[in-house]
């Protein structure tokens, strides 16, 4: 059963991904740009995760036992957070 709420989850993305890039215009060339290569090859990368991890380590390295509890609290939460949605 998760395997196929999480599969129908990701089609569901991908449906709309194919559906913005395809048919929603804002009037802005920098936004529309970036929605137009939504999930394209070319498209450049952004990664909430990454992001977040690399801003965690600057902490950890100002303030050890700062960046270890916030790491282990985001882990916690993901991890939680990811159970709760399936379970919905």
């Amino acid at each position: 059963m998760r395997y196929a709420a999480s599969l129908a989850g990701k089609m569901g993305y991908l449906e709309l991904r194919k559906y913005a890039r395809n048919n929603v215009r804002t009037g802005i060339k920098m936004i529309d740009e970036k929605i137009t290569n939504w999930g394209l090859q070319e498209g450049q990368t952004f990664q909430i995760a990454q992001k977040l991890e690399n801003k965690l380590d600057k902490v950890e390295e100002e303030n050890k036992p700062l960046g270890s509890f916030l790491k282990t609290f985001v882990d916690g939460f993901g991890e939680n957070l990811s159970e709760f949605i399936l379970l919905i």
